[in-house]
């Protein structure tokens, strides 16, 4: 063990040390459990307090915090519990992982804050041990009301007015065992320099999902009209994005939010808007006269990355021949390199006229003869297709004249 590493430690630190402190201990400990993570909570001159990480949820009713494995040196996710603080001999020490970052220190102190301000104690640790800045996600006490502050400025926050505890969790927000109903009709802006005091938090995946919650209650314009490719919407109380469209049908993947993940099903994580989704990438179609919100909006890089994962396009020699035989007018192609769909109009040969099926700018005249860099989607319906006939004479694309000059 080095000594100079262990003295170096300070608060933050993710470290993996031993579980146990003499012979009799180890012999209590199953095989594989011997060693572990620890987070350092607080150091003082001679002495350093941790607290216990374990890689599984096992011990459901125990306050703990999750942080991330992608942001660490860590195989699996891991939850700190916050019960109690271990003091944290050099004996201990095997070696350094890593660091918290900022938020994930602050929100680990704040889960800490909100249990021993319920009554009960960590050993070692006061609340003045706790000290933590007061932000976005936070749920404060303000001249007796409950406030969630949303949004903030160098001299103000923004806040939905919490209404009451909730008891009922269908209308309610959980945010750690505590549920409360918001009221997204408006907002109130309270000074920083106000007496504030902090009551509880929302970590990121919370956050996000009450920034869904109050765009549903906000936005009241008729989004029938707006529904298109990289929509993330809320359809029978579902969430899908819309990756294509025809006349009155959406076609969607079902999505899933980071709170309410199907465990039998094999979901990739997908991102819109900056926020983290999941799907096993489910095909629905929707018509478009339902009742439909729309409550994000995927960027057009965000949905090329979303084909990305839905198109893998390494395909050998052989099979590129094959396909080329199946490359018909009416077939939707997907373009290896750029991602960008088009739609065969017509075919001579080994001579195929493209059209780009989202945006139809331009006529292009591909020979098949060369290396294939489409992947062939599927075949466009014959609605699809009269569809997109409708759309090139917006675009003033007459394909079947500039098609026999080119060819």
């Amino acid at each position: 063990m080095d000594n100079k590493e262990y003295n170096l430690l300070n608060e933050k630190d993710l470290i993996w040390g031993r579980r146990y402190t003499n012979d009799l201990e180890k012999e209590k400990i199953l095989e594989g459990h011997k060693e572990g993570p620890f987070v350092i909570i607080k150091k003082t001159d001679d002495k350093i307090y941790a607290l216990n990480c374990e890689s599984k949820n096992v011990e459901y009713k125990l306050p703990r915090y999750k942080i991330d494995k992608n942001n660490y040196s860590l195989a699996k996710d891991t939850y700190v519990y916050l019960k109690n603080t271990i003091e944290f001999s050099k004996d201990r020490f095997i070696k350094k992982l890593s660091k918290l970052t900022d938020e994930d220190f602050e929100q680990l102190k704040k889960a800490m804050y909100v249990y021993v301000k319920e009554g009960n104690k960590i050993n070692n640790i006061s609340l003045d041990d706790l000290e933590f800045k007061i932000g976005i996600g936070d749920v404060i006490n303000y001249k007796g009301c409950l406030f969630y502050i949303f949004k903030e400025d160098n001299e103000d926050f923004y806040c939905y007015q919490i209404l009451a505890i909730n008891k009922n969790k269908k209308q309610s927000i959980n945010l750690n065992d505590h549920l409360y109903k918001f009221n997204f009709s408006g907002y109130k802006k309270i000074s920083k320099s106000e007496d504030i005091e902090f009551i509880n938090f929302a970590n990121k995946n919370m956050q996000e999902l009450i920034k869904l919650y109050a765009i549903k209650k906000i936005d009241n314009i008729n989004t029938k009209n707006i529904l298109s490719r990289g929509k993330l919407i809320e359809y029978n109380n579902e969430y899908y994005i819309i990756y294509s469209e025809y006349k009155n049908m959406l076609l969607a993947y079902k999505i899933y939010l980071c709170n309410n993940l199907p465990l039998e099903k094999k979901l990739k994580q997908i991102e819109i808007d900056s926020g983290i989704y999941f799907t096993e990438f489910e095909t629905y179609e929707i018509s478009k006269s339902n009742d439909i919100k729309v409550l994000r909006t995927a960027s057009e890089f965000e949905m090329l990355k979303i084909i990305k994962i839905t198109k893998p396009h390494n395909y050998s020699k052989k099979k590129e021949t094959k396909r080329n035989v199946n490359i018909v007018p009416c077939t939707l192609l997907y373009n290896n390199d750029t991602l960008l769909r088009y739609v065969v109009v017509e075919r001579n040969d080994n001579k195929i006229i493209l059209i780009p099926f989202d945006t139809p700018n331009e006529i292009i005249e591909y020979d098949l003869r060369y290396d294939f860099p489409f992947t062939i989607s599927r075949t466009l319906s014959n609605i699809e297709y009269e569809n997109f006939l409708i759309k090139l004479k917006k675009y003033n694309i007459q394909y079947l004249t500039k098609t026999n000059k080119g060819l």
